[in-house]
């Protein structure tokens, strides 16, 4: 809805299809997706598995969560993982920071689990959390009622 997504961002059309950010998932009974706008282009996005098998559902939410391995700093990448309590059954995000080459990195998933859900949300140019984490627990009280 209006005015739920972080400053400068804006939402295109709803899809029922994964744009890619959920690679490497087990395969959803039902997908929901909506990919962010910046400035013209498309950047992040967010991404609502829905499963009828729980352990199915658990999986997913580990693969997307801890798929980047644990956190971790070298000179080239900063991957940071937190817990975030109040969203969903279980939250967790992750930010990323790097460079490879003249490729620069800077975004943060947040990845929740509610009911049969599991949503992934990508916010592109940031590791500040207080955006993702307001249009987080928007979309999770929205997911209270609907599910």
């Amino acid at each position: 809805q209006d005015g739920d997504l972080p400053s400068g961002l804006a939402a295109s059309q709803i899809r029922e299809e994964d744009p890619g950010m959920a690679k490497g998932a087990p395969p959803a009974d039902r997908v929901v997706a909506r990919q962010f706008q910046e400035g013209g282009k498309t950047s992040g996005g967010v991404v609502v598995l829905l499963y009828e098998d729980e352990k199915r559902r658990d999986e997913a939410y580990g693969q997307i969560a801890f798929g980047f391995g644990v956190p971790k700093r070298t000179p080239e990448l900063s991957i940071s993982v937190e817990t975030l309590p109040g969203i969903g059954e279980e939250c967790t995000a992750t930010a990323f920071h790097g460079s490879a080459g003249t490729f620069r990195m800077l975004f943060t998933d947040l990845v929740f689990r509610r009911g049969p859900a599991v949503v992934l949300i990508r916010i592109p140019g940031t590791d500040d959390l207080s955006g993702i984490r307001a249009y987080a627990k928007r979309l999770d009280t929205r997911l209270k009622t609907a599910l």
